[in-house]
Formats: C-alpha cells, sequence, structure tokens
C-alpha cells in the first residue's frame, strides 16, 4: 500500500484532516554530536522512536488526536540523526492540534530522560515541508497534492541520501489506517518554537532536509 492510498483512505473517512511536522533528536553540543559514535546515536534514536510511536498508539490523549501518520529518520550535522514525522490528525475543534503538539513533546523529553528535543514550525525551512502543514480537505486538489509532494519527498530522500541503521531497522515508516477507512496494514510497523533551551543548535544546516 503507498502513502497515497494511505492519505486517501483518511480522507476518505474523516473528510478533513490537519497535517502537523514533528521533527525529534537528543540534544548535544556540536562537538559531543562530532565526538559519540555515530552507531550508538543511531540505535538511541531508533529505540525512542519505537518508544514514542508506541505512546502514540497507546495513550488515549494522542491516540484519539491521530487519524494517521508517517515517519523518516534522517541525519543534519548539528544535531545528528533526527526523526521527522507527519502526523495526520483529526479536526477536532480550535487548538485541538497545539494541545497534541505540546503533549507529544513532552512525550519525547520524558522517554529521552530529559534530553529530548523537538520542533514543530509552520514556516519550515523547507518549502516542501512547510506546504504540507496545515488542514487538507478531500475537496482540496491543491492541499492533496502538497501533501503528497511532501510525503514522496521523504521516500525520494531515503533514496537518495538513507542514513545508516543497525540491521533489519528502517527509516521509514507509516501508520496502519484506523479501523473504519477503506485500507488496512498499510505497510511499515502556528509556528510553535523549540521545546528546548537548546532548540538553536536543532537547526537544518547545508543541505535542507
Amino acid at each position: 500500500a503507498s502513502m497515497t492510498q494511505l492519505l486517501d483512505s483518511v480522507l476518505q473517512e474523516h473528510g478533513q484532516i490537519r497535517v502537523v511536522v514533528m521533527e525529534f533528536a537528543h540534544f548535544r553540543s556540536r562537538p559531543q554530536v562530532a565526538a559519540v559514535d555515530f552507531g550508538s546515536l543511531v540505535r538511541e534514536l531508533v529505540r525512542n522512536r519505537s518508544r514514542l510511536l508506541d505512546c502514540c498508539r497507546n495513550s488515549e490523549t494522542l491516540d484519539s488526536a491521530i487519524a494517521a501518520y508517517i515517519w523518516h529518520l534522517s541525519y543534519d550535522f548539528e544535531v545528528g540523526p533526527f526523526m521527522r514525522i507527519y502526523f495526520l490528525l483529526k479536526t477536532n475543534g480550535l487548538g485541538e492540534h497545539q494541545k497534541f503538539i505540546a503533549r507529544a513533546g513532552r512525550t519525547w523529553k520524558g522517554l529521552s530522560q530529559g534530553v529530548g528535543v523537538w520542533r514543530c514550525e509552520a514556516a519550515h525551512t523547507n518549502p516542501i515541508v512547510a506546504a504540507a502543514h496545515g488542514v487538507v480537505t478531500s475537496d482540496s486538489v491543491r492541499r492533496v497534492k502538497e501533501a503528497q509532494r511532501a510525503f514522496w519527498y521523504e521516500v525520494q530522500k531515503d533514496e537518495w541520501l538513507r542514513i545508516w541503521l543497525p540491521e533489519k531497522q528502517r527509516a521509514f515508516g507509516m501508520s496502519e489506517v484506523k479501523k473504519g477507512a477503506s485500507l488496512s496494514n498499510a505497510w511499515g510497523n502556528n509556528g510553535e518554537r523549540y521545546a528546548s533551551g537548546a532548540f538553536g543548535l536543532f537547526k537544518m544546516c547545508g543541505e535542507i532536509v
């Protein structure tokens, strides 16, 4: 099953969603990123990615807001390995997505024992990612295409610049479509600021990723 089918199925069920793009990493100074074994950094991110997604599935306050999600692991020279998640949220009321963002951010910091940093910015430095943010309705061809373009960008980036991962680990995946949607078993098991005092170091540098 493809990401296009995932998005189509979610829109078929809900009619309207809000795409929220969050990025998660572990804070270290630039010398620390250079000094720590790369494999250790990646394994830590992979472990906490699994834990975060488990929390999203098992926490009622998080799970009840999520229609689906797509994730990708990548690398930045400033922060090291990081994860980008496109959350496809149900539009359950004014400001509900902001509550979700805050809860997801707190969850990340908690499971990473305080070293986790995250961001969620509508004005992302990458215009493809920035365009995906916001409400997508089933009858808006432009918004559907913008979201699909961002999702496929992550696939293409994974093909061009795949991050090294431990054996049998994947750099990309997506959720299953929840009960009631037409698709099941999908493959893959307003300017919020950084949520850490160290946010100045968690930025994209060089190539826009």
